[in-house]
């Protein structure tokens, strides 16, 4: 591997185009501007891509599901707005409220947020590495970092590729996937307990 600049490698067009696929070289370098708008990596789709190649929004493959959960956790809270709460007092509608706002924008954070995708590395084809890197993406296989068949990205501390999100779940989105998961836990006790002290009364 030669080294250039540190920890710059140099790599030959044809061997990065064999790895990544680039739109209007998205993930080029560029001193001018600090972002492009748009560019393609592996399967999926990233904006607001920064001068060294970090996209900031990443929408998956599996866009469509994420799209469909989306659209029902809107139906939901929709649905809440309309019909439950007016049936009990403002200091029991507020809690459930703000447990679906929390939902809804932990959600469409881990769908949009980039999940910790690993770029392809600078590499000289003509001298033997290093460093192991993938040979699907060209990322290092650092520790905990996998690459994702479905994705087609190397993943840094992957967890799981989840199609309800749209794309994998790693270190840039699991904390909001978790916390997305435990306010769906909190709205199913809310219904509960609302079952129990309103509904069942307002029924007596």
């Amino acid at each position: 591997m030669t080294l250039v600049s540190g920890s710059q490698y140099v790599l030959s067009p044809l061997v990065m185009s064999s790895f990544v696929e680039i739109e209007e070289r998205a993930y080029a370098p560029r001193l001018k501007s600090p972002f492009r708008c748009y560019g393609r990596l592996g399967n999926c789709y990233c904006f607001l891509v920064t001068s060294n190649g970090e996209p900031w929004v990443c929408i998956g493959p599996d866009w469509p599901f994420s799209l469909t959960l989306l659209s029902f956790l809107l139906a939901v809270g929709c649905a809440f707005v309309l019909l439950l709460a007016p049936m009990a007092p403002p200091s029991v509608q507020i809690p459930g409220a703000l447990i679906i706002t929390l939902a809804i924008s932990c959600y469409l954070i881990t769908a949009l947020k980039n999940p910790g995708i690993a770029l392809p590395q600078f590499l000289d084809p003509e001298v033997t590495p290093a460093f192991k890197c993938c040979a699907r993406c060209g990322a290092l296989t650092e520790e905990n970092t996998f690459h994702c068949p479905d994705c087609n990205l190397c993943i840094r501390h992957y967890d799981h590729h989840c199609p309800l999100t749209g794309k994998c779940i790693g270190e840039g989105n699991i904390l909001f996937f978790y916390a997305f998961l435990g306010s769906i836990f909190l709205f199913v006790v809310y219904l509960a307990v609302w079952g129990m002290f309103v509904v069942k009364p307002a029924n007596a």
